[in-house]
């Protein structure tokens, strides 16, 4: 048997030269696998094709003019998504110009084609970024404007409906007016960040004062994350140096007398200013204790 593949029902030339198999019948069917000994190479399955089939009649083993083709034409059902997946493994003889900006496979889709609104660059850019940093992750930033997808930590009302991802990450533990809808942000305009610790000076933990911490909206934690504590000093003292003993000079109202054993009785609470020890700097004197620092903006990733 001879097969043939036709562009039109009756008379044209084959569009694929066809194949010669030698069948047997079982049952009153033929199963026969094209493409098998002459591959489809060129072949458009896309478009509408007919089937040719001529028997061997005369029994000479040979398909000639004396064995006319079975009429009509089988016509090609397409099979669209097998054509399509075909396409995709080899791009020879089709233009693919509209999507690779030219025909190899191996450069990527320029920005030019990629339709906007559908994938853009500065949507494949958010979702890296949501995958690299995590709704939640906190970031000093030095610039003013706060970039696309961030937040400032200014401890503003969100409702959790518009802002699901980094509700999931801070659920309250920023405050919650009603503890339902709504949820704040951080605020940490003027204030230095430090990791939680909650364990006790005697487990070695670097926060003594961790009771002292608080929360300034309803819903925080007081001891976990969210949770605030005011500036401080460590507690300490003072030894005043004298051979044997001393005492201040006369010219104020209530003296002070200095032992040897460095403590000092007074009559008053009056403490002079700091002075220059001669070797240092003047001393700096603040409304608070703090080392040297430099403004950025909080942010956190929505």
């Amino acid at each position: 048997m001879q097969f043939q593949i036709f562009d039109a029902p009756v008379g044209g030339a084959p569009i694929w030269a066809g194949e010669l198999h030698l069948t047997t019948v079982n049952g009153g069917l033929v199963n026969v696998i094209l493409g098998t000994k002459r591959p489809f190479a060129g072949v458009d399955f896309g478009q509408q094709l007919f089937l040719e089939i001529t028997v061997d009649i005369n029994g000479d083993n040979a398909i000639s003019t004396d064995d006319p083709p079975m009429r009509p034409r089988q016509a090609i059902l397409p099979v669209i998504f097998a054509s399509e997946a075909a396409d995709s493994r080899q791009l020879n003889g089709h233009d693919w110009s509209a999507i690779f900006g030219g025909n190899d496979p191996t450069q990527p889709i320029p920005a030019s084609k990629i339709e906007d609104q559908s994938i853009t660059l500065r949507k494949l850019a958010k979702e890296v970024a949501t995958q690299l940093v995590p709704s939640g992750a906190i970031v000093p930033f030095a610039g003013v404007g706060v970039p696309e997808g961030w937040l400032l930590c200014d401890g503003s009302e969100l409702t959790r409906a518009a802002h699901p991802a980094l509700y999931n990450a801070l659920q309250n533990t920023w405050g919650s007016r009603d503890g339902n809808s709504v949820f704040n942000l951080p605020d940490l305009r003027g204030v230095f960040l430090r990791g939680v610790d909650t364990r006790t000076s005697e487990e070695g933990g670097r926060d003594p004062d961790n009771q002292s911490r608080y929360v300034n909206r309803p819903g925080g934690s007081f001891t976990y994350v969210g949770s605030l504590q005011d500036d401080a000093f460590q507690g300490h003292r003072h030894n005043l140096y004298m051979g044997s003993w001393g005492i201040s000079t006369p010219n104020f109202d209530n003296n002070w007398l200095v032992f040897a054993n460095n403590l000092a009785d007074r009559g008053d609470n009056f403490v002079r200013d700091p002075v220059s020890d001669g070797k240092h700097q003047a001393p700096r004197v603040a409304s608070e204790t703090r080392p040297k620092n430099a403004y950025v903006n909080y942010i956190i990733k929505d």
